[in-house]
């Protein structure tokens, strides 16, 4: 059966209840009575049903606070299982929970018949014994005749049996009759047909029931309910006046022309506006978001380097022909201008050949004077933010211009970002480091987290005592500079071109650029009580929050960090009722590189429980498997999954390695910044008290359960440098040996970060180098496929490690229109619609070896 909403209190198990136990009397007339039953609605939600009742025809109704206390996807039924019956949406636009009243939104279909509304009566007058009747849905869907239809609406009578009051005022009417759920939020109207109370609850099979008297309702209502239509703003408008829409709805319109001001804040200005009414109905203002003018130039920051020194100050932003295309000087990075002139942009990545430059206007602090930027050996520009910051508004309506306010209403002014550069960064690490021998590098303090970004040329490190993020370049090998971070706690994450910073307890959400460090926009956070916040270090848009959810799991958000709002968000978070008891804090998410795979577990429970979730086509699932397997960590291309004590499996849960089960006895299997590649880091060898040489980290080419080869030489990581214990599998949220172990196949470098948090050390490994010393025979792929766009052209070359040479190629499977050349050029028109495609190839060297290499073609919108 359908289930009615019921209301919980400390004396009621039911909700709502009818009045049955008298006959309906005739005191109200038909007329009476056809008005009441149109004015008193169905109300459904996804877990039940009540009664609701319309106050004016506006489309304002009102029923109980604890029929939609935690419900959406309200509607409301006109005349159900009637010929006229009509269905709108509701939303909440105000609660009062003392009261256990709410008051509702409805948007009406203007070519409808208006709904009639109830007028509110007088419960001062009210006497034991005095009849009344209540109008609402016992039972809610479970009294309509079928499945496919609503219940016809139930009118009863019933007695004033007890008037309760607290002091001088009415607390609650007591009546005769019998409870049943469903009628919670129906009006009880006295014998004019004006609404004396809202029925609320009652105690079960004793005959007494309580409705709340309209008088508190009024009480309540004596203040107008405003709602706002607050404009979204796109970035290149966000100096124009922009309109909002003020809808304000009374219970009793004032006999004069009320008085609404709007206010809109950022920047650290406020400016106001006197709201005017329009031929809607409606009170429209309009102010700018934003103080300034679309055509004012930004000031960049620019460093000049001679032979002979340094200088910088400040440029307006002016337009340079590159390649042939105007670009603007806030979109490059770098500029060398001798010999040959190049620029680069912000991904790090050469733009094309640069036109020489002349004399440069530098504001240095107030004295300006002309550099001739064609003698500098490099130039480095940093473009301010242009984020204002949150930027709110509010409402404020009065009896009269400058009254006492009646009713105000407060929100945020979505502005959309600035626009991308116009070169998009990287899918993969490139570089080279010139790194030769082991190398030690100190962090300015202690560190207690770090992620990958910046498609892993970038590590961040949390340094909490000193409250800064410091940002190091693996492929420099040095810090490329510092975010100083408000407040602690902090959440931070970074993609291959942001990186996305949260301050829980101030509900505040900033975004920087990778490249400039510089804070281009900040948010007012639009989800619940943030817990966690992951991104994929490749990823050009998707981070994944984990707020606040039930008892049985958090809420998964996707959130885009180019709009900088929600993207999907879980619907059933009892996805994770499996993940064990505890609090949702104890979590522990990683992200694959690409960020569309991510790995779930608890720690302090047995078993932990873990979810894998993957988010394609901008759509959530979800799989969930009750065992312990430790520590999940998706590879780069969320294809598998490496965990700390079961193996390694793909991203649908089937076993391709199988680790021994224990941490403390087998091998934590890692993913490199390479799908090519992944290492096996025993953690026997960590637990060995610094006795001994430590075991060998193995080296393994993707699928492949036989290692690569042995890399030696990591002192660093035994227990004699303070110990590498993994303290999360006893509920310890430290830095996870996944974030102590960082290679690099494409750079020749592996990084790693001892157990005493305070220094990086980079080891020189050349995979190939080892290879050819042992004379071990090898074929494999190291290249990273692209993330193709809708009906974009594909062209790549597939590159192959052989040590016989002479490699061919050769396509086995693939999409329709796909062709792969024998020397590996890859070539293929993309759908119009986004999608996956599953690609293999067989590569054959000079000596014979044959070898699969199997890749994703990923198309995005």
């Amino acid at each position: 059966m359908k289930k009615s909403l019921l209301s919980l209190t400390a004396v009621v198990s039911f909700a709502i209840g009818i009045f049955a136990s008298a006959a309906f009397a005739g005191e109200l007339t038909h007329d009476q009575v056809v008005a009441a039953k149109t004015a008193t609605a169905l109300l459904v939600a996804p877990d039940g049903s009540g009664t609701a009742f319309c106050i004016s025809d506006s489309g304002i109704f009102v029923t109980c606070e604890h029929v939609v206390e935690n419900e959406t996807n309200l509607s409301i039924i006109i005349n159900p299982s009637q010929k006229d019956e009509k269905k709108y949406s509701a939303h909440v636009l105000r609660t009062f929970p003392k009261s256990d009243l709410a008051v509702l939104k409805v948007d009406l279909d203007p070519k409808a018949p208006k709904i009639p509304a109830l007028k509110l009566g007088d419960d001062s007058t009210l006497f034991e014994t005095q009849q009344l009747f209540a109008f609402g849905y016992p039972f809610g869907m479970d009294l309509a005749s079928d499945e496919k239809s609503n219940p016809a609406i139930s009118v009863n009578s019933g007695h004033v049996t007890s008037l309760r009051k607290e002091g001088d005022t009415l607390e609650a009417v007591q009546l005769d009759a019998m409870l049943n759920p469903g009628n919670s939020g129906g009006p009880v109207l006295d014998e004019k047909g004006d609404v004396i109370g809202i029925v609320a609850f009652g105690v079960p099979g004793s005959g007494v029931n309580f409705a709340v008297p309209v008088s508190l309702l009024k009480n309540e209502m004596t203040a107008p309910v405003l709602s706002v239509a607050a404009p979204e703003v796109a970035f290149d408008d966000r100096f124009k006046p922009a309109d909002f829409a003020i809808t304000v709805d009374w219970l009793t319109p004032p006999a004069t022309a009320p008085a609404v001001t709007l206010e809109v804040t950022g920047g650290g200005q406020t400016r106001t506006a006197a709201a005017v009414k329009g031929a809607d109905g409606k009170y429209h203002a309009a102010l700018p978001p934003v103080i300034g003018h679309p055509g004012q130039k930004l000031k960049l920051h620019v460093t000049l380097e001679f032979e002979s020194g340094v200088v910088s100050g400040q440029v307006d932003d002016f337009s340079l022909n590159i390649g042939g295309k105007p670009t603007l000087l806030s979109q490059i990075q770098a500029i060398t201008p001798a010999p040959a002139g190049a620029a680069f942009i912000a991904d790090g990545k050469p733009a094309g050949a640069l036109p020489e430059l002349g004399a440069m206007s530098l504001d240095m602090g107030g004295v300006v004077t002309s550099v001739d930027a064609r003698k500098a050996k490099k130039i480095e520009i940093v473009a301010p933010s242009q984020d204002p910051g949150p930027v709110t508004y509010k409402v404020t309506v009065a009896a009269a211009a400058g009254g006492v306010a009646l009713a105000s209403a407060q929100g945020n002014v979505a502005i959309h970002s600035a626009p991308a550069s116009a070169v998009a960064g990287p899918s993969q690490l490139t570089g080279v480091t010139s790194l030769t021998e082991t190398k030690s590098i100190d962090l300015p303090s202690p560190a207690d987290d770090v992620v990958a970004a910046q498609d892993g040329r970038a590590l961040i490190f949390h340094l909490k005592d000193s409250k800064k993020l410091a940002v190091f370049d693996v492929v420099d090998l040095k810090f490329r500079g510092f975010i100083n971070l408000a407040q602690e706690p902090a959440l931070f994450a970074g993609g291959s071109r942001n990186l996305i910073v949260a301050y829980p307890s101030e509900n505040v959400i900033e975004r920087y650029s990778l490249q400039t460090l510089q804070k281009d926009r900040t948010i007012t956070n639009p989800m619940g009580e943030l817990r966690n916040l992951v991104m994929g270090y490749s990823s050009p848009r998707d981070a994944l929050f984990t707020a606040k959810g039930n008892p049985f799991g958090p809420e998964v958000i996707m959130f885009n960090t180019d709009t900088m709002a929600v993207e999907a968000t879980s619907k059933d978070d009892r996805k994770f009722v499996q993940l064990g008891g505890g609090s949702d804090t104890r979590m522990i998410v990683r992200a694959s590189g690409d960020g569309r795979t991510y790995g779930f577990f608890r720690v302090g429970v047995s078993p932990t429980g873990f979810s894998i979730i993957s988010y394609k086509n901008d759509v959530l699932s979800f799989f969930y498997q009750h065992e312990s397997p430790g520590l999940l960590v998706p590879n780069m291309n969320g294809t598998e999954i490496f965990t700390s004590q079961t193996g390694i499996y793909t991203s649908e849960y089937v076993s391709v390695i199988k680790g021994a089960g224990n941490w403390a006895e087998g091998t934590f299997y890692m993913p490199s910044y390479s799908p090519s590649y992944f290492i096996g880091v025993p953690f026997s060898e960590m637990q060995s008290n610094g006795k001994g040489a430590p075991k060998p980290i193995a080296v393994y080419t993707e699928h492949s359960s036989q290692p690569l080869t042995y890399l030696e030489g990591f002192d660093e990581m035994t227990e004699k440098d303070g110990g590498l214990q993994p303290g999360y599998m006893q509920g310890e949220l430290t830095i996870t040996p996944d974030k102590r172990y960082h290679f690099y196949p494409q750079l020749n470098l592996f990084i790693t970060i001892p157990a005493t948090n305070n220094r990086i050390v980079a080891h020189p490994i050349d995979i190939k180098k080892i290879l050819d010393a042992k004379g071990v025979d090898y074929l494999y792929s190291t290249t990273v496929a692209p993330q193709v766009k809708v009906s974009q052209r594909v062209n790549f070359k597939i590159e192959a490690v052989s040590k016989a040479g002479g490699v061919t190629f050769t396509l086995q499977s693939g999409p329709a229109g796909l062709t792969v050349g024998s020397d590996g050029t890859v070539n293929w028109q993309a759908p119009a619609k986004p999608g996956e495609e599953s690609v293999i190839v067989t590569m054959k060297d000079a000596s014979g070896q044959e070898a699969f290499y199997t890749f994703q073609l990923v198309v995005t919108q």
